[in-house]
């Protein structure tokens, strides 16, 4: 890599990831999109352990919005963008805490019982590691 380029990766769970998607309207098959969203993790890891440790910032969704102004504090530093600029961006978007939870809420229990076997420990091994890179 030339310069000091430095790579930014956000992820989510990938149950709320794959429900979130069913609720924005991209599909109207859930299972279709827990295989797209598992395909696109394993992507997501396997070119996230590419890039040295140096260069690589990995960011839980969960952990933003939870705490905006917490998480991206370590990435305008890293990034040398303007802390003011950033912040009253997050103060426009409004995150909502446990985002990561709702489908259990929204959906039937068959559906939330499918996409927990589904995201099996086998399944999510990427995921923890992308977990382990952002120090959870």
């Amino acid at each position: 890599m030339v310069g000091n380029v430095q790579f930014v990766v956000m992820y989510r769970d990938p149950r709320a990831s794959s429900y979130s998607t069913l609720r924005r309207g991209f599909d109207k098959d859930l299972r279709g999109l827990a295989v797209l969203c598992s395909e696109q993790l394993t992507l997501l890891a396997a070119q996230s352990r590419t890039v040295p440790e140096n260069r690589l910032k990995v960011v839980s969704y969960s952990k933003l919005c939870l705490a905006p102004a917490d998480t991206v504090a370590p990435l305008l530093r890293r990034c040398d963008l303007d802390h003011e600029e950033v912040q009253r961006a997050v103060e426009r978007e409004f995150p909502k805490p446990k985002v990561d939870d709702r489908y259990r809420r929204a959906l039937g229990a068959d559906q939330v019982a499918w996409l927990d076997e589904f995201f099996d420990e086998r399944r999510c091994r990427h995921w923890a590691f992308l977990k382990a890179a952002a120090g959870e």
